[in-house]
């Protein structure tokens, strides 16, 4: 057991004396024992001018091999450690095994949460925690998937939260959100913030049939249109509808 753990520890000894950094053969050295941590701790001291692809593989590997381990051992307070990798290794927001895991995070944190919380409030905690747009579509359509039968029609609020907080990462294309949509208008009659929202952010990406019934009155119109006239692909029927309430006097 002592040889084991000096095999391990006397290479971080000698890269902590290191006054220059670390080297790529260094940090090649720290993955092959195992040392994700550290590699994403210390993958920064390597030269800017040597940080190769070699480089980011391994900071990538290394992303994973956390994700997957925090994911078993302490989700809930993993989110915060993996938005730091984030700010300190931009190319990882582009990574799609890191997306994929850190969803998987993210729904191991939210069914931590649902043991004492209910599926709302505990979506809404993790969405607020997701400082990262381009990973956030995915992780809202798997946290909208979690919630429990009785909260589905809540899937619509967590779709809202992304498109005010990142726009561009809004689920559009999910399969429920038109759905969803309708469901609100119909319960609503008017749009509300969250149905505003997410028209303003999707436009025609919800889909023709969810958009006309959310355009179906007057009041949504002079409320939605303005923010729909300069969509691409906003054509067609309620384009007309949208041009003719507008020009109107209220």
């Amino acid at each position: 057991m002592v040889s084991h753990i000096v095999i391990l520890t006397a290479p971080l000894l000698a890269f902590a004396a290191s006054a220059e950094g670390l080297t790529l053969p260094q940090l090649e050295a720290l993955a092959t024992q195992g040392q994700s941590s550290e590699v994403l701790a210390r993958a920064r001291q390597v030269d800017p001018l040597v940080r190769t692809a070699a480089w980011n593989t391994l900071v990538e590997k290394a992303a994973v091999e956390e994700l997957t381990r925090l994911a078993r051992t302490e989700p809930e307070q993993a989110l915060v450690t993996v938005d730091g990798w984030l700010d300190a290794y931009r190319h990882l927001e582009s990574s799609p095994a890191v997306a994929e895991h850190r969803t998987t995070l993210v729904i191991a944190a939210f069914d931590a949460c649902m043991r004492w919380g209910d599926g709302l409030a505990c979506a809404k905690e993790l969405i607020q925690r997701l400082k990262r747009g381009p990973l956030a579509s995915k992780a809202v359509v798997g946290l909208a998937a979690r919630l429990p039968p009785r909260e589905r029609p809540s899937r619509l609020v967590l779709a809202a939260e992304v498109a005010r907080r990142a726009a561009g990462s809004a689920p559009c294309e999910a399969d429920w959100l038109g759905e969803a949509l309708v469901e609100r208008v119909e319960r609503t009659a008017d749009a509300d913030d969250d149905v505003t929202a997410l028209v303003a952010t999707c436009g025609p990406r919800l889909g023709k049939a969810p958009l006309a019934r959310a355009l179906d009155s007057d009041t949504n119109r002079r409320r939605l249109c303005p923010k729909l006239m300069s969509q691409p692909g906003f054509e067609g029927v309620q384009r007309k509808r949208c041009e003719r309430t507008l020009s109107e006097r209220p």
